[in-house]
């Protein structure tokens, strides 16, 4: 069963965000299923897509999972905007952390290409420790975890953080650079930290470049998922 957590003003809307609710139902709000692993998404995915997509990956990791649902944008090109409401993305999502901290919440978060930001966005202010945090394909600078970097305490706030990343994901190589403004135009999901010895001890790296060749095969691949589904068992 997946259960869908929105920030966006209604299930069609792209770009603007709304109160947070369950099932679109705002007073069932309290955070979502304690236990369950926290799905966050990329750009350019209608509602509709969202809940057809994690539904088909929470059934292949054998769990029930909440999805949480952002106004990621409607276009391929909307990549720059997205990533901004990417940023207040994390915000609200910092309420939900913090409502399922009240209820003895230790999660899991799985993010998929920007929900990486949005999901690091919600860790940054250091309220709330996730039991470990899954980042496929993430549309976040390579250096991501560098000293002084952007998400340097991240790792801190985790039990582990696993990076997934692919050399052959197109969509990182060509779109991402035109929404990384403060870095050097390299994604952390295609080719992993630059200096991979230079990681937090608790950043395990996990190169899918043999399995996942377009960007949305982390959703789609079932060995990908069997990967994901052994480390949040792990």
């Amino acid at each position: 069963m997946l259960t869908l957590i929105s920030c966006r003003q209604s299930s069609a809307c792209a770009n603007d965000f709304g109160p947070h609710a369950v099932a679109r139902v705002s007073s069932l709000f309290d955070g979502g299923p304690p236990g369950q692993p926290i799905l966050i998404h990329g750009y350019n995915r209608t509602e509709e897509q969202v809940a057809q997509e994690f539904t088909a990956f929470s059934n292949a990791l054998a769990q029930d999972c909440i999805a949480y649902s952002w106004p990621g944008g409607c276009h391929p090109l909307d990549f720059p905007a997205a990533a901004v409401r990417a940023e207040l993305s994390g915000l609200r999502l910092r309420d939900v952390f913090s409502m399922r901290r009240l209820r003895g919440c230790v999660d899991s978060v799985v993010t998929h290409s920007l929900g990486a930001r949005v999901g690091m966005t919600a860790l940054k202010a250091g309220a709330v420790r996730l039991k470990r945090l899954i980042l496929m394909g993430a549309a976040v600078d390579w250096n991501a975890f560098d000293p002084n970097a952007e998400f340097a305490q991240i790792p801190s706030l985790c039990g582990s953080v696993h990076v997934l990343y692919s050399n052959r994901d197109e969509v990182l190589k060509l779109a991402f650079p035109f929404g990384d403004w403060e870095g050097d135009g390299r994604a952390l999901g295609l080719d992993g930290p630059q200096d991979p010895l230079g990681i937090p001890p608790n950043v395990f790296l996990h190169d899918v470049s043999a399995f996942v060749s377009e960007h949305s095969d982390y959703l789609s691949d079932s060995e990908c998922s069997e990967l994901v589904r052994q480390i949040l068992a792990g």
